[in-house]
């Protein structure tokens, strides 16, 4: 596969921008909201005098912590449902919810795999090695997940999303490549800034908006790339 032609095709705007614009805001949205719902009970039962008895705190405690339970269930859903159309939308394909459900156990499945060995890490490696872990763990962390997601979205298929790891080894390259090029494109968009940094407000807006849309064009350039070399890979396997 020719790499600069699929950055060539991933510079066209097409309709499918627009739409992923739109389910980003749905999402960061409805999150905000959650949010915020989340802070307030918290607040409500930690600044509350009559709280303050052990029973009563004992009893909203446990309260909170179920909520928090419901607060992140309810997050991985909308992670689970806006990441599955999104993908869908960059792939070209039927815009519809057909395999979420397998798409959402896989979201919880993974999730509970990457805490649990990043809760493990610091039994599991040395002091000195475990600040270079802590560094590396959240990008591996990202590109699996892209990878993991990405593909089931492509096959709708939980047994050939789970190729994606070792897919992803393979490929590993390919992915350090393309974040390479994610990075000189956000520092290109930032030179602008040369000329806002005496004024923060509008820095900050620009360095926003610059960085929303260098991750939505990487999106489509991500996707492309993988899926036509995870294609290549297993047409001939």
């Amino acid at each position: 596969m020719k790499l600069w032609k699929v950055f060539k095709e991933s510079l066209r705007v097409n309709i499918g921008y627009l739409y992923v614009f739109l389910l980003d805001i749905c999402f960061i949205s409805l999150f905000y909201v959650l949010f915020l719902a989340n802070r307030a009970l918290f607040d409500a039962i930690m600044t509350n005098p009559a709280n303050i008895a052990n029973d009563v705190f004992l009893s909203n405690l446990s309260k909170m912590l179920i909520f928090m339970l419901v607060f992140v269930l309810i997050v991985a859903f909308l992670i689970s449902f806006f990441y599955l159309l999104i993908w869908k939308v960059i792939l070209n394909k039927r815009i519809n919810l057909k395999g979420f459900g397998k798409f959402f156990l896989i979201n919880i499945a993974w999730s509970v795999l990457v805490l649990v060995i990043f809760i493990a890490a610091p039994q599991i490696f040395t002091d000195s090695f475990l600040p270079l872990f802590l560094v590396i763990y959240p990008l591996f962390f990202i590109y699996f997940t892209a990878l993991l997601t990405l593909i089931y979205a492509e096959t709708l298929d939980w047994r050939q999303a789970l190729k994606a790891f070792g897919f992803g080894m393979r490929k590993l390259h390919i992915g350090i490549l393309l974040l390479i090029v994610f990075f000189l494109t956000v520092i290109i968009l930032s030179i602008p800034t040369l000329l806002t940094r005496y004024m923060p407000v509008l820095d900050s807006i620009y360095s926003l908006i610059a960085a929303y849309f260098s991750s939505l064009w990487f999106r489509f350039l991500f996707a492309k790339v993988m899926v036509g070399y995870y294609k290549e890979t297993y047409k001939k396997s």
